[in-house]
C-alpha cells in the first residue's frame, strides 16, 4: 500500500544530503569496520531506537562497541584551513603538513594555490556545528546503552589505530 512505501527508505534518500559519518563495530566474532556517508536522520528515529540497532536485531547481531574518536573542533579547523589547493592541475597541500617548496605555489605545475571555499574557518565551524548537533543523539544513545567508548585522536594514526584495535579485541 501507499503507506507502506512512505516508510521505504530508497537509495537515494540514503545518500542524499551526506554527512559524513565513521562507524567502527565490533558484532561478536564479526569485525565490521564501515566508512559511509549517511544522513544521520537515516540512523535516528524518534522513538530512540536506532536503525542501525534494528537492522543488526533482524539478523541476530548487535552492537558491540560504538567507538568515538574525539578530536577538538579546534584542531579540524586548523587542518582543514591549512589545506590549499591547485586550480590548474588539482594537486593539494598543507601549509603545516605537506608544504610547497614556494609558499602559495604549486610545485607540479607552478599555478597559484587556493583556499576553497569548502576549506575556510568559518565554513568548517558551521559544518561541524551541524556535525555536533545531528551526532550528539547517538552519543547520548550509545553511552545510555554502555557501549559507547572514546578514543583520542589528536595524537598519531598509529596510534588511534592502535587503541580502536585493543578495545575490539576485548
Amino acid at each position: 500500500s501507499m503507506d507502506d512505501d512512505k516508510d521505504r527508505l530508497t537509495v537515494a534518500e540514503l545518500v542524499g544530503d551526506k554527512l559524513p559519518v565513521t562507524l567502527w563495530l565490533a558484532a561478536y566474532s564479526l569485525l565490521l569496520i564501515v566508512v559511509i556517508s549517511i544522513p544521520l536522520g537515516v540512523l535516528w528515529a524518534q522513538s530512540k531506537n536506532c536503525y542501525l540497532d534494528a537492522a543488526l536485531n533482524a539478523i541476530g547481531e548487535k552492537v558491540d562497541y560504538a567507538i568515538n574518536v574525539e578530536v577538538p573542533d579546534e584542531n579540524i579547523i586548523n587542518r582543514m584551513s591549512g589545506r590549499r589547493a591547485c586550480v590548474a592541475c588539482g594537486a593539494t597541500y598543507h601549509i603545516v603538513h605537506i608544504p610547497t617548496k614556494v609558499e602559495g605555489v604549486c610545485d607540479r605545475c607552478n599555478a597559484q594555490l587556493i583556499l576553497r571555499d569548502d576549506d575556510k574557518p568559518e565554513t568548517v565551524k558551521k559544518r561541524l556545528d551541524v556535525y555536533h548537533e545531528q551526532t550528539q543523539p547517538l552519543i547520548d544513545y550509545y553511552t545510555e546503552k554502555g557501549v559507547l567508548v572514546e578514543v583520542d585522536g589528536t595524537v598519531e594514526m598509529e596510534e588511534v589505530f592502535g587503541a580502536i584495535v585493543k578495545i575490539l579485541g576485548e
